[in-house]
Parts: structure tokens; sequence; C-alpha cells
């Protein structure tokens, strides 16, 4: 009976910090990275990953890929990803909210608990806002015009501003 051959190891992917950047036909160095740094998303990658230490090790090329991705599906129209990062962050700001309230609870000290609830309160306020902002996401305000000018054919407005000057005798 033969044997099957061994697959091969999965190889390894490098975790760089060095940004590998394609260039686009004629196009110099010296433009790719002027492109990168004025799109934005680049530098938003580096700080996605001095933020993001917990997860380790995070290819800085692979991360700029999955944040132009991101950025295209918003161009399209999807916005499921930005509604769950909302989501998200309401959920981490009322944990915060709920342990910065338990804690003033236990301080001793007024100024302890002055500065807890504070925070705890500013918590809230942030947790509030980004639930509006998630709904009016998912229900945009409708909007009603209140004046519409509709002409069946040439339209000529004429406004004159009058201003009437009383002498004082």
């Amino acid at each position: 009976m033969p044997k099957k051959a061994k697959k091969p190891a999965p190889e390894t992917t490098s975790r760089s910090t060095t940004l590998v950047n394609r260039l686009k036909p004629k196009q110099t160095p010296e433009a790719a990275h002027a492109e990168l740094v004025v799109a934005g998303l680049a530098i938003n990658a580096v700080t996605a990953l001095q933020f993001s230490k917990p997860f380790g090790n995070v290819d800085l090329t692979e991360c700029l890929k999955a944040l132009v991705d991101a950025a295209e599906r918003v161009n399209r129209g999807d916005l499921g990803d930005a509604e769950a990062l909302l989501m998200a962050q309401a959920v981490t700001l009322n944990a915060m909210f709920t342990q910065l309230a338990n804690q003033s609870t236990e301080s001793q000290c007024v100024d302890q608990l002055d500065r807890y609830m504070r925070l705890a309160l500013k918590a809230q306020g942030q947790c509030r806002a980004t639930l509006e902002t998630l709904a009016a996401i998912k229900n945009p305000p409708t909007l009603f015009a209140r004046q519409a000018n509709i002409a069946q054919g040439p339209q000529q407005v004429n406004s004159v501003l009058s201003a009437s000057v009383h002498a004082s005798t």
C-alpha cells in the first residue's frame, strides 16, 4: 500500500510592523508613500495596532488591507461593520459606567466619590450618544420641505430690501 505524502506545514506569516505598499504602474515610491499619508488609512492602521497590544503582533500590511476593505464596504453603502462597532462601543461604555458607579459607592473620600461619579456619568453620556448615532444610522430622520417654488416656465424673483431713513428734526 503506497504511503501518502505528508502535506507541507503551512507557512507562518511574519508579523511585520513594516508596511508593504505596492506601486501602481508608473508610480514612484515617493508618490505611493505620499498617497498613503494623504489617504489617512495607513496612519489609522498604525494607531489601531498601537492600541491593540492585547492581540499580540499584528501584521501592519494585513491590517491596512482589512481597513481598506472596510472603507470600501462603507463606500458601497454597507454599514454593517460600523453598526456592529457602535453597538460594541455602547456595551463597553455601559460597562465602564457600571464599574465606575459601583466604585463611587465604595469610596470613603468625597473627592474620590465625586471623581468616580463624574467619570461614570461621562461614560453614560457617551453611551447614550453612541446609541443615538446608531439609531440615526438605522433610521435616518425624515426631512420635510417647508417651501417649494414650482414654475411652469422661466421664473424671476425680484427681492428688494427697502429701508426707510427717519431724520430727526
